[in-house]
C-alpha cells in the first residue's frame, strides 16, 4: 500500500496491479494462439494418420478376401 502525507492510498497500486496482470494476461493469450495452432496442426496429422489406417486396412482385407477365394477356388478343383 502507498502512503502519501499518511494517507493509505490504494488507487496507485491497484493500477500498477492492474498493468502488471494485462501485461502478464496479453503474454498468456499470446501464447495459447501457438496453442491453438499446434492443436490444429495435431488434429490435421491424426486425421491423416487416421485415413491412412483405413486405406491400409481396406487394402487388408481386400487381399484376405482373395486370398479366400483363391482357396476356395482351389479346393473346388480338388473336389
Amino acid at each position: 500500500m502507498v502512503m502519501i502525507d499518511g494517507k493509505k492510498v490504494r488507487g496507485e497500486e491497484n493500477r500498477v496491479r492492474g498493468e502488471e496482470n494485462r501485461v502478464r494476461g496479453e503474454g498468456n493469450r499470446v501464447r495459447g494462439e501457438g496453442n491453438s495452432e499446434r492443436r490444429m496442426e495435431q488434429s490435421e496429422r491424426r486425421m491423416e494418420q487416421s485415413e491412412r489406417k483405413k486405406k491400409q486396412s481396406e487394402r487388408r482385407r481386400e487381399q484376405s478376401e482373395r486370398r479366400r477365394e483363391r482357396e476356395r477356388g482351389e479346393n473346388n478343383a480338388r473336389g
